[in-house]
């Protein structure tokens, strides 16, 4: 039996007695009121009190059944913790420093056991899957915190290390290739920090999808966390540093061939490894809890740049943690105006693959970066992510299409789909641009289409900031 389940029974046994005692009060109070000579010839007063007593202990322990309902700590399919009992059982876990990792396994095709299978049968693998890895973990010697965060994605704390649990779960994975006689695809993360734990969770979700995206089956291995340590103090050090490469891609108006705005494209430079592009570093800013630190960085040194021209505008990826941060915002603000560059000029770049849960949060803190003066881009837009959905919900200016409509210009499904999202974005008063353009023909279907800006080969060159400052 999980831990879960215990602690479960537990509840309902407590429950169970908290319910006995009004009733078993009631007999005692029954009997001593028969047995007493005073009390036998008056029966009115012993008919109203029973009838009183009982009426009042129905309602109690209906009230207690409908407290139990809604304070259940199991989630009903998987027997697991559910998302809200999870956070908090890794907080006890915590303050009674048994808590050393926390991780999160995604069973990657649940959904397309739903649609072939069926839901029954789809439940019944999550069902399995969390029995599994229950006592998978428990033969290895660990009592787990196993919760279900939401669908297919386990949240696992564990007294085991980041190495450790790692170690077991790349293990599971290579035993657990299928469920019920039908294949699973399974992806993990383990956290290597546990100090903020809703954090925590929120990081290992979005790296387990970014996976999950990537279509591979293996986790990191437990060689490759010894070996990023030397890795990432680099990736700290150089972040520290600001020590930033530059390009800069730039997007002309189709309608007059001037140049609308430059995409920053940046990576690191590092002493061992070179200049790392976002694809290396990205993950491991992620992981140290360094976003903020490092967008700000980037927002600062390309204030610096702005600063020496004018007649510019600059677009450029920020994490989405960072930009769903209130403090963040204001933060933002003052180092644009600290370095004495104009905000407006300033273009962020939105790129997420899951819908963000707390959409009315996010778009309190995009309205307040508006607000600033600052103009805000949704990144491939129209692949399989979250832009569709934030389109509608998100106050965005720009949308820059995702490539694979610039590579298949020529297929009538593709066209028709790119020339609706035009008309959509036209109908919104959104900017559009379609990247990846390197050939006369994509730029003259790009004019048909009615886009308003496009980039690549055909635009110009790569700009490094020399180049930039001279243009």
């Amino acid at each position: 039996m999980s831990y879960a389940m215990k602690k479960d029974r537990t509840r309902r046994f407590l429950l169970a007695l908290r319910m006995g005692v009004p009733i078993f009060l009631l007999l005692i109070t029954t009997v001593v009121l028969f047995t007493l000579p005073a009390a036998l010839n008056d029966l009115v007063f012993k008919a109203t009190f029973l009838s009183v007593s009982i009426i009042t202990i129905v309602y109690y322990i209906f009230y207690l059944i409908n407290q139990s309902d809604s304070s259940s700590i199991i989630d009903p399919l998987t027997k697991t913790f559910n998302r809200e009992s999870i956070h908090g059982e890794l907080r006890q876990y915590q303050k009674k420093q048994l808590l050393n990792s926390i991780s999160l396994i995604q069973i990657k095709n649940v959904y397309e056991i739903n649609n072939h299978y069926g839901y029954e049968r789809g439940d019944y693998i999550l069902q399995r899957f969390a029995d599994t890895l229950d006592s998978f973990l428990q033969s290895r010697g660990d009592r787990p915190l196993i919760g279900r965060f939401q669908g297919a994605d386990f949240i696992i704390g564990s007294t085991l290390t980041p190495e450790q649990m790692q170690k077991l779960l790349t293990e599971f994975q290579h035993k657990t290739t299928s469920l019920c006689e039908l294949d699973i695809e399974l992806h993990s993360a383990v956290s290597l920090s546990i100090d903020d734990i809703a954090k925590t969770i929120e990081h290992l979700y979005d790296t387990v999808h970014q996976k999950a995206s990537k279509d591979t089956r293996r986790s990191v291995s437990i060689q490759d966390i010894k070996n990023l340590s030397a890795f990432e103090q680099e990736i700290i050090d150089a972040a520290k540093r600001k020590d930033f490469d530059f390009r800069f891609k730039p997007i002309k108006t189709i309608q007059n061939g001037e140049v609308a705005l430059y995409e920053a494209i940046i990576k690191l430079r590092t002493d061992s490894f070179g200049k790392l592009p976002a694809k290396k570093y990205i993950p491991v800013i992620n992981r140290l809890d360094m976003e903020q630190t490092f967008d700000l960085g980037i927002t600062d040194a390309l204030a610096k740049i702005m600063r020496q021209k004018e007649g510019f505008a600059l677009s450029f990826n920020i994490s989405p943690f960072s930009l769903r941060n209130e403090e963040f915002a204001n933060e933002l603000f003052e180092t644009i105006e600290r370095r004495g560059a104009a905000a407006e000029r300033f273009v962020i770049e939105l790129y997420e693959n899951k819908v963000y849960h707390d959409i009315a949060k996010y778009k309190k803190t995009l309205t307040r970066l508006k607000g600033f003066g600052l103009r805000l881009c949704l990144d491939n837009f129209g692949a399989m992510n979250a832009s569709l959905e934030y389109i509608k919900q998100l106050p965005i200016d720009i949308v820059q299409f995702d490539k694979e409509f610039s590579s298949h210009l020529k297929d009538p499904s593709y066209r028709t789909t790119l020339k609706a999202f035009v008309k959509m974005c036209k109908e919104m008063e959104v900017e559009t641009v379609l990247k990846w353009i390197d050939k006369p023909w994509q730029a003259e279907e790009a004019r048909e289409l009615d886009v308003d800006h496009i980039q690549g080969f055909i635009i110009g060159k790569l700009y490094s900031q020399n180049d930039l400052l001279k243009e």
